[in-house]
């Protein structure tokens, strides 16, 4: 078992051990590197100016992460591609930093690097591009020169004959090689009364379980990794749990499709697209790419926010959870996951190893709504998802109807829902649905809206989805 951390840096390999192991990567890549082109602004996630490369599961592939919120020690066996390793690719400028300066693209240029390596995913996943593209692939990229038209235009520009391949370059069959071994090999390190286990199987998970019960369990950090920079994180040790191999799984089966602990939100989504079209849109307003990279859908279930935008699509359609432990493997509906405000249903010992979505019922129709102050990127206010179905005579057949923002967990309503089995689709119906809502929640009030605001925004949402749905 490895004492340290081993990664590739823009073609070379670097070991890492004691209190840099716990660095977020982007402190790492400026201070110990001196790859300063990697910039760190809001040290959230937000801005996107941290923006690199990392390899994938398979280390056949790269996709752009935000560099400030992952530690360093969760990308062991990782090849990590900076805007430095870009100009290794070819003589002169890579084609986009090319097409940026050719647009004026570039004010200030503190943001530059960010957006380069953001639209750098895009051409290396890419051969065509168009302006809505752009937008999509940088909408986890803040310009405060408000410089958005020229990069976009100067996206634009981009000569994909000139374009050379970063997977091409840095991940040769001797590197792949290499990380796939290092993918393999599990870690400890010890340092100042801190412990970091990087495992991987589940038998190993096991006993270091055993071994270190309050330990953090964590696939990807997204949400640790704000916590650490800001000082707000008092964990001692670390289980990572991103290189067990058979949670890298996902995969449709007969009656569901079954998605693995370590599966990123950007694959659900690219798999959700055929089987969930409207929760697979719906990642789009979720997160960044850059957090959908590196976020995964059984962390934001076991982060078990009440406001988590999963949560209440995985409910309406009665996902089921699959829990493991030394003790053996048992699976949980969804909506008995969550006891009360981080309060669940799961023992000391036990983790969430994959999640599966029973394959939408024929003719059944889903609605996913989310008001926040703003569009994208932001936290919700209210949330709600609506899973139904209408009989022959257009009533309801099958309604499932699901809240989050308005109490301590996700809210099914199974009592309304119930209650409303066989009338009849009309405005009447749904604002009789919408008053009794609002008239059961119990939200709190906090920085986001008030508590009648939530109550009236819950109720008015089934006058909007009566209308979305076709009524007149």
């Amino acid at each position: 078992m490895r004492n340290e951390i081993i990664l590739y840096l823009n073609g070379n390999k670097h070991r890492v051990s004691g209190e840099q192991a716990y660095w977020p990567l982007s402190r790492y890549i400026r201070e110990e590197a001196g790859q300063t082109g990697t910039k760190v602004v809001c040290a959230e996630g937000d801005c996107g100016a941290c923006t690199l490369f990392v390899s994938n599961h398979n280390s056949d592939d790269f996709y752009s992460i935000n560099s400030c919120i992952s530690p360093l020690f969760a990308n062991d066996g990782k090849h990590i591609v900076t805007i430095e390793g870009l100009s290794l690719l070819q003589e002169g400028s890579h084609a986009v930093s090319e097409a940026m300066v050719k647009g004026n693209g570039a004010q200030c240029g503190f943001c530059s690097p960010g957006f380069v390596m953001a639209l750098t995913d895009l051409f290396e996943h890419n051969k065509t591009v168009n302006e809505q593209m752009i937008k999509d692939y940088t909408t986890g990229n803040l310009c405060r020169c408000t410089g958005y038209i020229d990069i976009i235009k100067s996206s634009l520009l981009v000569d994909y004959s000139k374009y050379q391949s970063v997977k091409d370059f840095f991940l040769t069959a001797k590197h792949i090689a290499e990380l796939t071994t290092l993918s393999q090999e599990s870690v400890c390190l010890n340092f100042d009364g801190r412990t970091i286990a990087i495992v991987t199987s589940l038998e190993e998970l096991y006993s270091y379980r055993t071994k270190f019960p309050y330990a953090k369990l964590i696939a990807s950090a997204t949400d640790l990794g704000v916590l650490m920079n800001k000082g707000m994180s008092q964990e001692q040790e670390f289980i990572f749990i991103g290189k067990i191999a058979s949670l890298n799984t996902l995969s449709v089966e007969d009656d569901y499709i079954n998605i693995g602990a370590n599966i990123t939100l950007t694959e659900v989504q690219r798999e959700l697209q055929e089987f969930y079209p409207e929760f697979s849109e719906f990642l789009d307003e979720f997160a960044s790419p850059q957090i959908k990279n590196k976020g995964t859908l059984v962390g934001n279930i076991a982060n078990g926010s009440p406001i988590g935008d999963t949560l209440p699509f995985l409910v309406s359609i009665e996902a089921v959870l699959v829990i493991s432990s030394i003790k053996g493997t048992r699976e949980l509906p969804i909506s008995k996951f969550y006891k009360g405000y981080k309060d669940f249903d799961l023992e000391s010992d036990e983790i969430i190893i994959a999640v599966k979505l029973p394959k939408p019922v024929s003719g059944a129709i889903l609605k996913l709504y989310k008001v926040a102050n703003r569009t994208h990127l932001d936290i919700a206010t209210v949330s709600a998802a609506f899973y139904l179905k209408m009989s022959n005579s257009n009533s309801f057949e099958q309604l499932h109807i699901v809240y989050g923002g308005v109490g301590p967990t996700v809210l099914r309503l199974n009592e309304i829902e119930k209650r409303y089995l066989g009338e009849p689709f009309s405005l009447e119906t749904f604002e009789k649905i919408g008053t009794d809502i609002s008239n059961f929640i119990k939200p709190l009030t906090d920085v986001r809206g008030s508590a009648q605001f939530r109550k009236t925004v819950a109720r008015n949402l089934l006058s909007k989805l009566y209308y979305d749905l076709g009524g007149a």
